[in-house]
């Protein structure tokens, strides 16, 4: 598309972004059939799980790809900045372009690597461009579920930052990864240098969005820097970190686990190291807090007796799980706590403890049993 076409726009300057790519002029992507990309789609929740794509997608990762031929060739090219460099191009120059370009064309034809035409100056400019909907290439291979175009964009990203550019939603490419359920392609961005917790719009890292999708091979991909030697120190601390990071709504990636009902990315997260007691940022409930109230019975068992989460955890009201329990008249959850050790005396601050709850007029149950079993506890 001729880059004199009017109607175009200047780049909206998001993240840290190098100054060459903010300079330049708003360039639709262009098509295999020859037409511009406009994207007018948002991704800002999951999309349906194309198993075959995906299946491909993961098996293409874990083959031995041979990338080293296409990012030693293009590892020198850059994107010069037009308004800092107001020299005319000389024919030297123009020649060595020109001799660049038709070595990568000359490589495509013998290898069809895709790569090897991406990595041409005027396509790497126009790759990390941002559209309408502020998506650039990569954010768009990835909402199409599109693994080879995926790795190839990436294999030819002129610098770390543009792997982290945000759209309009605040959604990086790594998000858009988790949300559509691809693995390989989570991979691919951390291996490529993407930053792990970056936050959307409503606070949530791309741990969060994969707890709260209950969906355990992306949170792996996740926190594999945690048990993999290939990232240093520096990544794990950050990787660590992100376990007790809180969302704009104040939960932190277990509390999501616990959301979604996923009891073996519960127990994972757990072993990582994070805080099965960690309260929420509104009332300071714990996971096992939300647990009791959801009546998640394997959930319950799972932070009790696996996680070995505190049966007496309280909010910031002094409430216990064993209050919400009672005081919802649920039996087999009371039965449970009080094996695990939960105290019936303690008092909320209120002064209740949670045999006065369950006694309450407002307690709607046939407690006859729950009130022995507390009075038992009791005596």
């Amino acid at each position: 598309m001729d880059s004199t076409t009017s109607g175009q726009r200047k780049l909206i300057p998001r993240g840290a972004m190098p100054t060459a790519l903010l300079q330049q002029k708003m360039l639709s992507i262009p098509r295999a059939d020859g037409k511009s990309v406009s994207a007018s789609f948002q991704c800002d929740s999951g999309f349906g799980d194309d198993e075959e794509l995906r299946s491909r997608s993961i098996e293409r990762n874990n083959e031995v790809t041979s990338l080293h031929s296409v990012e030693e060739r293009t590892e020198n090219l850059s994107i010069e900045d037009p308004e800092t460099d107001t020299r005319h191009p000389s024919s030297e120059s123009q020649d060595s372009s020109l001799l660049k370009n038709e070595e990568l064309y000359l490589n495509y034809a013998h290898t069809n690597d895709v790569r090897y035409l991406l990595a041409q100056d005027h396509v790497r400019k126009q790759l990390y461009l941002q559209d309408d909907d502020g998506d650039t290439a990569l954010h768009l291979s990835i909402i199409n579920m599109k693994p080879m175009e995926t790795d190839a964009i990436i294999s030819v990203a002129p610098c770390r930052e543009c792997l982290d550019i945000p759209n309009d939603l605040k959604q990086t490419p790594l998000h858009l990864a988790t949300i559509t359920r691809q693995p390989a392609a989570i991979r691919r961005l951390l291996e490529a240098g993407a930053w792990l917790n970056i936050p959307d719009r409503h606070g949530r890292t791309a741990l969060h969005l994969a707890c709260e999708q209950g969906d355990i091979d992306c949170v792996k991909e996740i926190v594999r820097p945690l048990h993999d030697k290939r990232w240093g120190d520096e990544t794990n601390e950050k990787v660590y970190n992100m376990l007790h990071e809180r969302d704009f709504d104040g939960y932190t990636a277990l509390h999501k686990a616990v959301f979604s009902s996923n009891v073996q990315i519960a127990s994972y997260l757990v072993s990582l190291g994070a805080n099965v007691n960690v309260q929420d940022g509104k009332s300071g409930r714990s996971p096992l807090h939300h647990a009791v109230e959801a009546g998640n019975l394997s959930m319950i068992n799972c932070l009790l007796y696996q996680c070995h989460a505190d049966p007496d955890a309280m909010t910031f009201g002094e409430v216990t799980p064993l209050h919400i329990a009672a005081g919802r008249g649920m039996e087999s959850v009371v039965a449970l706590l009080l094996a695990a050790g939960s105290d019936p005396s303690l008092t909320n601050y209120e002064g209740e403890s949670p045999l006065n709850v369950a006694a309450s007029k407002q307690v709607i149950t046939n407690g006859a049993l729950m009130l022995k079993s507390l009075r038992f506890m009791t005596w």
